[in-house]
């Protein structure tokens, strides 16, 4: 059976990585793959309010990054995504948006600058996601055709079957 990563939080991080031609994508895309683990455990893990976070170890071969995002067509060709899966610790916090700007510009700052030669064109777009709006891609590997549908009837089976979940809506009902 396939993991349920895509399933199992509630949000989702996409860090597309891309490069202007495929030999400066291919050197880049390795530089940045060497330093996720680091942005996950460290500079999101330890600085912002979640309760739990876990990076896909497999790349998607494809562009996820926002459709308004100014991208040349070679870059979007010359891309591959990784997907952070997150939940936030609400009793931690404060105010009601989660801002991971500040750890980005900490991330391209610190590490990713670290690579030469960095040519323009490379980057690293990050993009948020709910479980739902989750494009169809990550679920591939639940079936081919409708593997998003499959993926969700699922999702909402094991979430019916929280015993926290169900507690929650019997002592709502004696309310």
């Amino acid at each position: 059976r396939p993991s349920d990563f895509f399933i199992a939080y509630p949000y989702y991080l996409s860090l597309c990585i891309v490069g202007p031609t495929q030999e400066d994508a291919q050197a880049w895309v390795g530089f940045v793959e060497s330093r996720l683990r680091k942005l996950v455990s460290d500079l999101l893990g330890r600085s912002l309010p979640l309760s739990k976070i876990q990076l896909w170890p497999k790349k998607i071969e494809a562009c996820i990054a926002d459709k308004n995002s100014l991208l040349t067509l070679g870059q979007r060709k010359n891309s591959v995504t990784y997907m952070v899966g997150f939940k936030i610790d609400t009793l931690r916090m404060r105010g009601s948006q989660l801002n991971i700007e500040l750890q980005m510009s900490h991330f391209r700052e610190w590490e990713l600058s670290r690579f030469q030669p960095l040519v323009p064109g490379m980057d690293v777009l990050v993009k948020t996601f709910e479980c739902k709006s989750l494009p169809k891609i990550c679920f591939d590997i639940y079936d081919e055709t409708n593997g998003k549908e499959v993926a969700m009837k699922r999702r909402r089976m094991l979430r019916d079957n929280d015993p926290k979940r169900q507690e929650r809506k019997r002592l709502r009902k004696l309310e």
